[in-house]
């Protein structure tokens, strides 16, 4: 938020890893499989993990986000790993714990919630390694299909307590079924 003539709220925005320019984050969704099968859209090593946050920005030099998937270099998504461990809760953690536990607030379709302001892509984020990761040219792997992405790949999961992570399992569809298996 910054204070100018007015309040604006700022969207935050990447740069480097080879992208061509400043990028502006837009929507972050996710893909998982089901309780026994891990739902990440990536292998890492031929491994799979249980579930893959997609964090979707569109190019600087485009207005939204349908613009910039229709042209080349339009998007950049990064892709970070999540993995369901008994790890201890530490305060670096209690974001992403956070977000995965307001899912359970929103298991009907079309259902809204709202979180602590404290809740930020940065505190969700907060354990990735931003020094390894992946790069490649391809398309969204949601209808569409644009291939307009550069995909950055983080391959070391951010670790969440299962009990939180399984709130993924309670969400429906707007019949009333389980959503699962939301991977390609």
């Amino acid at each position: 938020m910054k204070i100018g003539q007015t309040v604006e709220l700022q969207h935050p925005q990447i740069s480097g890893a080879d992208l061509a320019g400043t990028y502006i984050a837009e929507e972050l969704h996710l893909h998982w499989g089901t309780h026994k099968l891990a739902g990440s859209e990536h292998r890492i090593n031929g491994k799979k993990h249980d579930v893959e946050m997609h964090v979707v920005h569109r190019s600087s030099i485009y207005s939204d986000l349908q613009t910039a998937a229709s042209n080349p270099e339009g998007l950049a998504v990064l892709a970070v790993m999540i993995d369901f461990s008994k790890v201890p809760q530490s305060p670096e953690k209690q974001g992403i714990e956070e977000f995965f536990r307001h899912l359970h607030e929103i298991r009907e379709f079309q259902s809204t919630t709202y979180a602590n302001s404290s809740l930020t892509l940065g505190s969700i984020l907060f354990n990735l390694d931003l020094n390894a990761y992946y790069t490649y040219h391809g398309s969204l792997t949601t209808p569409g299909c644009y291939e307009s992405v550069h995909w950055i790949v983080f391959p070391k999961p951010i670790l969440i307590n299962p009990k939180s992570g399984f709130n993924v399992f309670l969400l429906k569809y707007e019949n009333g079924k389980k959503m699962i298996n939301t991977n390609r």
